[in-house]
């Protein structure tokens, strides 16, 4: 009976696809703040926080991403890649208090933050600057040197 059990169980696995098999590559977690201002079409980090807590999210699947932020080595070299979505807008929709209507929105081109969590291979040391790309255009938005926390 065993045998039956150990031998179906051997068959199902295999016909698991490699992809799902294999572990999460984890890194350590490495958190920061961007900011995108619409007014200058500009985009930055301030300081970045570095834990010694394991974080697998690669975050190169976003569906909905519009930017690419790039940790680049001492080479030059990309190290990591996160692909994420950021508002780059504020909308303002009025409700008119009886009437139970919206009325005339406003854009705002006022600055958008998020929060961004990186999963870091190897050490922080070993990655010095970022640089922020919009996908629709593969233009930068922003670069700069990691400053850490």
């Amino acid at each position: 009976m065993m045998m039956k059990f150990l031998l179906l169980f051997l068959i199902v696995f295999s016909l698991i696809p490699k992809e799902v098999q294999a572990a999460p590559s984890c890194g350590k977690l490495v958190n920061s703040l961007m900011k995108y201002d619409p007014a200058k079409k500009s985009c930055s980090f301030e300081i970045f926080y570095f834990s010694e807590e394991e974080f697998c999210d690669t975050g190169t699947k976003e569906i909905n991403a519009n930017f690419d932020v790039h940790l680049i080595d001492q080479e030059g070299k990309s190290q990591n890649l996160k692909s994420l979505y950021l508002s780059t807008l504020t909308v303002i929709e009025p409700l008119k208090s009886k009437a139970g209507e919206f009325g005339k929105n406003k854009v705002l081109l006022t600055p958008q933050f998020r929060n961004v969590k990186f999963s870091l291979m190897g050490n922080k040391a070993s990655v010095v600057s970022y640089k922020i790309v919009f996908k629709t255009d593969q233009k930068i938005c922003g670069e700069g040197v990691i400053k850490w926390q």
